[in-house]
Protein backbone atom coordinates (compact mmCIF):
# COMPACT_ATOMS: atom_id res chain seq x y z
CA UNK A 1 0.00 0.00 0.00
CA UNK A 2 1.01 3.61 -0.29
CA UNK A 3 0.01 7.13 0.61
CA UNK A 4 -0.48 9.70 -2.14
CA UNK A 5 -0.26 13.45 -1.47
CA UNK A 6 -0.32 16.45 -3.78
CA UNK A 7 2.95 18.32 -4.15
CA UNK A 8 3.15 21.43 -2.01
CA UNK A 9 3.38 24.74 -3.87
CA UNK A 10 7.00 24.94 -2.72
CA UNK A 11 7.82 21.66 -4.49
CA UNK A 12 5.72 22.59 -7.55
CA UNK A 13 7.78 25.78 -7.89
CA UNK A 14 11.01 23.74 -7.71
CA UNK A 15 9.59 21.24 -10.22
CA UNK A 16 9.05 23.97 -12.81
CA UNK A 17 12.44 25.52 -12.00
CA UNK A 18 14.22 22.24 -12.79
CA UNK A 19 12.14 21.65 -15.93
CA UNK A 20 13.10 25.13 -17.15
CA UNK A 21 16.78 24.45 -16.54
CA UNK A 22 16.66 21.12 -18.40
CA UNK A 23 14.85 22.55 -21.42
CA UNK A 24 16.48 25.94 -21.92
CA UNK A 25 20.07 25.41 -20.74
CA UNK A 26 22.88 22.96 -21.46
CA UNK A 27 24.62 22.22 -18.14
CA UNK A 28 28.24 21.08 -18.19
CA UNK A 29 30.13 20.10 -15.04
CA UNK A 30 33.71 19.87 -13.87
CA UNK A 31 34.98 18.79 -10.44
CA UNK A 32 38.10 20.15 -8.74
CA UNK A 33 40.08 19.36 -5.58
CA UNK A 34 41.55 22.36 -3.76
CA UNK A 35 43.96 22.15 -0.84
CA UNK A 36 42.37 24.45 1.76
CA UNK A 37 44.52 23.42 4.73
CA UNK A 38 46.21 26.82 5.06
CA UNK A 39 42.92 28.67 4.58
CA UNK A 40 41.30 26.54 7.28
CA UNK A 41 44.14 27.41 9.64
CA UNK A 42 43.88 31.13 8.90
CA UNK A 43 40.10 31.09 9.48
CA UNK A 44 40.62 29.48 12.91
CA UNK A 45 43.28 32.06 13.82
CA UNK A 46 41.06 34.96 12.75
CA UNK A 47 38.09 33.61 14.69
CA UNK A 48 40.23 33.54 17.83
CA UNK A 49 41.02 37.20 17.17
CA UNK A 50 37.29 37.97 17.10
CA UNK A 51 36.83 38.09 13.33
CA UNK A 52 33.52 36.77 12.01
CA UNK A 53 34.25 34.71 8.90
CA UNK A 54 33.80 31.15 7.68
CA UNK A 55 34.65 28.88 4.78
CA UNK A 56 31.39 29.63 2.93
CA UNK A 57 31.91 33.40 3.08
CA UNK A 58 35.46 32.86 1.80
CA UNK A 59 34.03 30.77 -1.05
CA UNK A 60 31.56 33.52 -1.94
CA UNK A 61 34.39 36.03 -2.09
CA UNK A 62 36.72 33.75 -4.06
CA UNK A 63 34.08 32.82 -6.65
CA UNK A 64 32.85 36.39 -7.09
CA UNK A 65 36.42 37.62 -7.65
CA UNK A 66 36.93 34.79 -10.13
CA UNK A 67 33.82 35.78 -12.10
CA UNK A 68 35.05 39.36 -12.07
CA UNK A 69 38.19 38.08 -13.84
CA UNK A 70 36.26 35.67 -16.10
CA UNK A 71 33.02 37.57 -16.83
CA UNK A 72 31.62 35.06 -19.35
CA UNK A 73 30.71 32.84 -16.40
CA UNK A 74 28.51 35.63 -15.05
CA UNK A 75 26.50 35.90 -18.29
CA UNK A 76 23.07 34.34 -18.85
CA UNK A 77 21.13 33.13 -21.88
CA UNK A 78 17.51 34.22 -22.25
CA UNK A 79 14.86 32.73 -24.53
CA UNK A 80 12.24 35.29 -25.49
CA UNK A 81 9.53 35.61 -28.10
CA UNK A 82 12.01 37.12 -30.57
CA UNK A 83 14.84 34.64 -30.14
CA UNK A 84 17.78 33.97 -27.87
CA UNK A 85 20.14 36.54 -26.41
CA UNK A 86 23.19 36.57 -24.16
CA UNK A 87 22.92 39.03 -21.28
CA UNK A 88 25.94 40.51 -19.48
CA UNK A 89 25.14 41.91 -16.05
CA UNK A 90 26.91 44.93 -14.59
CA UNK A 91 27.00 43.36 -11.12
CA UNK A 92 28.06 40.02 -9.65
CA UNK A 93 25.35 38.74 -7.33
CA UNK A 94 25.86 35.44 -5.55
CA UNK A 95 22.86 33.28 -4.75
CA UNK A 96 22.97 30.89 -1.81
CA UNK A 97 20.30 29.02 0.10
CA UNK A 98 19.39 28.36 3.70
CA UNK A 99 17.21 25.38 4.58
CA UNK A 100 14.73 26.45 7.24
CA UNK A 101 11.62 24.89 8.78
CA UNK A 102 8.49 26.99 8.36
CA UNK A 103 5.68 27.28 10.95
CA UNK A 104 3.86 24.39 9.25
CA UNK A 105 6.85 22.10 9.76
CA UNK A 106 7.86 21.98 6.09
CA UNK A 107 11.51 22.36 5.15
CA UNK A 108 11.82 25.29 2.76
CA UNK A 109 14.79 26.67 0.85
CA UNK A 110 15.25 30.36 1.60
CA UNK A 111 17.18 32.22 -1.12
CA UNK A 112 20.06 34.44 0.00
CA UNK A 113 21.26 36.94 -2.60
CA UNK A 114 24.60 38.60 -1.87
CA UNK A 115 24.59 41.57 -4.23
CA UNK A 116 27.92 42.90 -5.52
CA UNK A 117 29.73 40.12 -3.68
CA UNK A 118 33.03 41.02 -5.37
CA UNK A 119 32.92 44.44 -3.69
CA UNK A 120 31.94 43.28 -0.18
CA UNK A 121 34.27 42.26 2.63
CA UNK A 122 34.34 38.63 3.74
CA UNK A 123 33.05 39.66 7.17
CA UNK A 124 30.08 41.46 5.61
CA UNK A 125 29.25 38.42 3.50
CA UNK A 126 29.51 36.15 6.55
CA UNK A 127 27.11 38.35 8.53
CA UNK A 128 24.54 38.32 5.72
CA UNK A 129 24.63 34.52 5.54
CA UNK A 130 24.46 34.13 9.32
CA UNK A 131 21.51 36.54 9.60
CA UNK A 132 19.53 34.65 6.97
CA UNK A 133 20.10 31.39 8.81
CA UNK A 134 19.21 32.68 12.28
CA UNK A 135 16.74 35.57 12.01
CA UNK A 136 13.02 34.88 12.49
CA UNK A 137 11.54 33.85 9.15
CA UNK A 138 8.94 36.60 9.12
CA UNK A 139 11.72 39.22 9.24
CA UNK A 140 13.36 37.95 6.05
CA UNK A 141 12.45 39.65 2.79
CA UNK A 142 13.36 36.49 0.88
CA UNK A 143 10.89 34.45 2.95
CA UNK A 144 8.12 36.91 2.15
CA UNK A 145 8.96 36.50 -1.56
CA UNK A 146 8.80 32.73 -1.08
CA UNK A 147 5.45 33.05 0.67
CA UNK A 148 4.07 35.06 -2.23
CA UNK A 149 5.22 32.39 -4.67
CA UNK A 150 3.58 29.68 -2.55
CA UNK A 151 0.28 31.58 -2.60
CA UNK A 152 0.27 31.79 -6.38
CA UNK A 153 -2.45 29.84 -8.19
CA UNK A 154 -0.70 26.82 -9.63
CA UNK A 155 -1.53 27.73 -13.22
CA UNK A 156 0.53 30.94 -12.78
CA UNK A 157 3.73 29.23 -11.58
CA UNK A 158 4.82 28.25 -15.14
CA UNK A 159 4.29 31.88 -16.21
CA UNK A 160 6.64 33.09 -13.45
CA UNK A 161 9.29 30.73 -14.78
CA UNK A 162 8.65 32.03 -18.29
CA UNK A 163 9.51 35.50 -16.99
CA UNK A 164 12.71 34.16 -15.40
CA UNK A 165 13.89 32.62 -18.68
CA UNK A 166 12.78 35.40 -21.03
CA UNK A 167 13.02 38.71 -19.13
CA UNK A 168 16.53 39.77 -17.99
CA UNK A 169 15.15 42.68 -15.95
CA UNK A 170 12.74 40.45 -14.03
CA UNK A 171 15.45 37.88 -13.43
CA UNK A 172 17.94 40.51 -12.22
CA UNK A 173 15.39 41.86 -9.75
CA UNK A 174 14.41 38.49 -8.30
CA UNK A 175 17.45 36.24 -8.57
CA UNK A 176 21.24 36.11 -8.57
CA UNK A 177 23.69 36.11 -11.49
CA UNK A 178 25.46 32.96 -10.23
CA UNK A 179 25.01 30.57 -7.32
CA UNK A 180 26.71 28.44 -4.67
CA UNK A 181 24.84 25.34 -3.54
CA UNK A 182 24.62 24.58 0.19
CA UNK A 183 25.33 20.84 0.31
CA UNK A 184 28.85 20.71 1.75
CA UNK A 185 29.60 18.26 4.57
CA UNK A 186 32.73 17.14 6.36
CA UNK A 187 33.97 13.73 5.17
CA UNK A 188 31.03 13.16 2.85
CA UNK A 189 31.23 10.20 0.49
CA UNK A 190 30.03 12.43 -2.34
CA UNK A 191 32.87 12.94 -4.81
CA UNK A 192 31.17 14.59 -7.82
CA UNK A 193 27.81 15.92 -8.91
CA UNK A 194 25.84 17.11 -11.91
CA UNK A 195 22.72 19.21 -11.93
CA UNK A 196 20.57 21.20 -14.33
CA UNK A 197 21.44 24.87 -13.94
CA UNK A 198 20.45 28.09 -15.66
CA UNK A 199 23.51 29.98 -14.42
CA UNK A 200 27.04 29.21 -13.28
CA UNK A 201 26.67 27.25 -10.04
CA UNK A 202 29.35 26.04 -7.66
CA UNK A 203 28.72 22.90 -5.62
CA UNK A 204 31.11 22.57 -2.64
CA UNK A 205 30.57 18.89 -1.86
CA UNK A 206 32.90 17.87 0.91
CA UNK A 207 35.94 18.69 3.02
CA UNK A 208 38.17 15.62 3.28
CA UNK A 209 41.56 14.77 4.72
CA UNK A 210 43.44 13.30 1.73
CA UNK A 211 47.04 12.40 0.87
CA UNK A 212 48.31 15.42 -1.05
CA UNK A 213 51.67 16.35 -2.55
CA UNK A 214 52.69 19.49 -0.64
CA UNK A 215 56.14 21.07 -0.99
CA UNK A 216 57.44 17.91 -2.62
CA UNK A 217 56.19 15.54 0.09
CA UNK A 218 53.03 13.48 0.50
CA UNK A 219 51.08 14.81 3.48
CA UNK A 220 47.55 14.53 4.82
CA UNK A 221 45.88 17.81 3.89
CA UNK A 222 42.34 19.19 3.94
CA UNK A 223 40.87 19.11 0.44
CA UNK A 224 37.72 20.84 -0.75
CA UNK A 225 35.82 18.98 -3.47
CA UNK A 226 34.16 21.64 -5.64
CA UNK A 227 32.05 21.04 -8.74
CA UNK A 228 31.39 23.79 -11.30
CA UNK A 229 28.21 23.62 -13.34
CA UNK A 230 28.02 26.06 -16.25
CA UNK A 231 25.75 26.66 -19.23
CA UNK A 232 27.56 25.15 -22.24
CA UNK A 233 25.47 27.35 -24.56
CA UNK A 234 27.66 30.26 -23.39
CA UNK A 235 30.70 28.77 -21.66
CA UNK A 236 33.33 26.31 -22.90
CA UNK A 237 35.53 23.83 -21.05
CA UNK A 238 38.55 26.11 -21.22
CA UNK A 239 36.56 28.83 -19.44
CA UNK A 240 35.97 26.39 -16.59
CA UNK A 241 39.67 25.50 -16.46
CA UNK A 242 40.73 29.15 -16.32
CA UNK A 243 38.20 30.02 -13.65
CA UNK A 244 39.23 26.94 -11.68
CA UNK A 245 42.85 28.07 -11.75
CA UNK A 246 41.87 31.51 -10.40
CA UNK A 247 39.82 29.98 -7.58
CA UNK A 248 42.67 27.58 -6.80
CA UNK A 249 45.09 30.48 -6.43
CA UNK A 250 42.69 32.32 -4.08
CA UNK A 251 41.81 29.34 -1.89
CA UNK A 252 45.30 27.84 -1.70
CA UNK A 253 47.02 31.19 -1.05
CA UNK A 254 44.87 32.59 1.76
CA UNK A 255 46.99 35.71 2.16
CA UNK A 256 45.65 36.86 -1.24
CA UNK A 257 42.01 36.08 -0.45
CA UNK A 258 42.13 37.48 3.08
CA UNK A 259 43.23 40.87 1.81
CA UNK A 260 39.48 41.29 1.34
CA UNK A 261 38.66 40.60 5.00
Amino acid sequence: MYTSNSLSNNRVFIYHLLRRMRKFNCPMSGTFHFDVTDLYGKIKELKKEGKSIGLVSCLVKATSLSLEKHPRLNNRIFHGLFGKKEVSYDSINCGLAAVRTDPKGEEVVIPIIVKNANDLSIEKIHKMIKDNKSMPLEELESYEWLQRSRRLPRFLIPFVHYLFRSNPKYSAKNSSTYAISSIMEEDSGLVASHSPANQTTFFPLSIKDLPTVHEGEIKIRKNLVLTFCVDHFLVDGMDVQRCGKTIKDLLEKPEELLKHL
